[in-house]
């Protein structure tokens, strides 16, 4: 699967600052509310807005047909 750009928040931030490149298969224990997620990425827990995850998971599921 091919990386994705998406924007992160870390903890003890307020704002996103910018996007970075992810493999989606490595993105785990996501906790999904409303606005955001939180997920894993290598190891390191970060926040992610819910539009970025909702793409996250089309793309994925285009990929799984």
């Amino acid at each position: 699967m091919e990386k994705v750009e998406i924007y992160v928040r870390f903890a003890n931030d307020c704002d996103y600052y910018g996007k970075i490149m992810v493999d989606p298969n490595n993105i785990k224990d996501p906790q999904v509310f409303d606005k955001e997620v939180f997920v894993t990425i290598d190891n390191l827990r970060v926040a992610i807005p819910r539009m970025e995850w909702d793409r996250i998971t089309k793309i994925k599921e285009e990929e799984d047909v």
